[in-house]
């Protein structure tokens, strides 16, 4: 549905380090371990997601159907799935239908000047075809292979190598280097943060 390309409207409580808007509808807590989580100001230029079955938030029925995929007993999950939906409101995030490959080669054919891009998924990476995942791949990194400095870009994954844990992982161009920054709960319950200092 796109609720996580509104990360920027919800408010964060990392460990001892407080982020996001005061006033915003949905505040997210997490255990942090490890160094305290870097902190700075975010600013969204444009938002944009696709899926192959988009859920239309602007549908009172399709946001109860969404709603009704939370496992009953996960109360607090529920909490935090009605409280985004009210950080959204009336201005979801535009979520096309298409797959991931084509469409990431549409929205990376011109990388836009003094601007960062930002590639971004969690938890999906298991659900796509490999022939797909090929297609993500080959795509983001000829967009990284045409990255500058005034025009980078970063593809940053949450997603899990084990059934225990996701791994947080950014890659970013120029450069094309890959760094894994921390762990995760599935849920977001603690981060586990492992950038080096510096």
């Amino acid at each position: 549905a796109g609720l996580n390309l509104c990360m920027d409207r919800y408010r964060y409580q990392l460990g001892d380090v407080a982020s996001g808007p005061a006033d915003a509808a949905l505040e997210l807590r997490a255990e942090w371990r490890g160094r305290p989580p870097p902190v700075g100001t975010l600013s969204v230029a444009g938002r944009r997601g696709c899926d192959v079955t988009p859920v239309d938030l602007s549908d009172p029925v399709r946001r109860l159907r969404l709603l009704s995929f939370v496992w009953p007993d996960q109360h607090d999950r529920r909490e935090r799935l009605e409280r985004a939906l009210a950080a959204v409101g009336d201005d979801p995030p535009q979520v096309d239908q298409a797959r991931a490959g084509s469409w990431l080669e549409e929205q990376l054919a011109t990388l836009r000047p003094d601007l960062a891009t930002l590639v971004f998924h969690s938890v999906m990476w298991m659900y796509v075809p490999a022939e797909e995942r090929s297609r993500i791949r080959e795509v983001v990194e000829e967009a990284g292979e045409r990255a500058e400095a005034t025009a980078p870009l970063g593809w940053l994954r949450v997603e899990p190598p084990s059934t225990e844990y996701c791994e947080v992982r950014l890659r970013s161009w120029p450069g094309g280097e890959d760094e894994l920054l921390g762990r995760a709960h599935f849920h977001g319950s603690w981060v586990e943060w492992l950038e080096p200092a510096g």
